[in-house]
């Protein structure tokens, strides 16, 4: 049962990761050609109200889905942990 569960927390994970790259992308595209790498790096920093001011308000819902995605993303690997832990007992009994 716990191994079910594992699966499933690592198919929302991949697909949370999916939706934070893909948010990444559109931010980097939304960017100037000659900013587009520097905007990257503070997309990785959290900078986002820099971000809106370079790229204009089109940057918010894209900074916010990737926001999401990413606490998502980290919040699901920290149930996955725990259910691993969960098995690892359940497997020495």
């Amino acid at each position: 049962m716990i191994v079910v569960v594992l699966v499933v927390l690592a198919v929302a994970a991949l697909a949370t990761w999916v939706v934070a790259v893909s948010a990444a992308i559109g931010v980097v595209r939304a960017s100037n050609p000659g900013q587009r790498i520097s905007n990257y790096f503070l997309l990785g920093l959290w900078r986002f109200s820099v971000l809106e001011a370079r790229i204009g308000p089109s940057a918010g819902p894209l900074t916010r889905r990737y926001r999401n995605a990413l606490l998502a993303f980290l919040g699901i690997i920290l149930l996955m942990m725990l259910t691993g832990g969960l098995l690892a007992i359940e497997q020495q009994n």
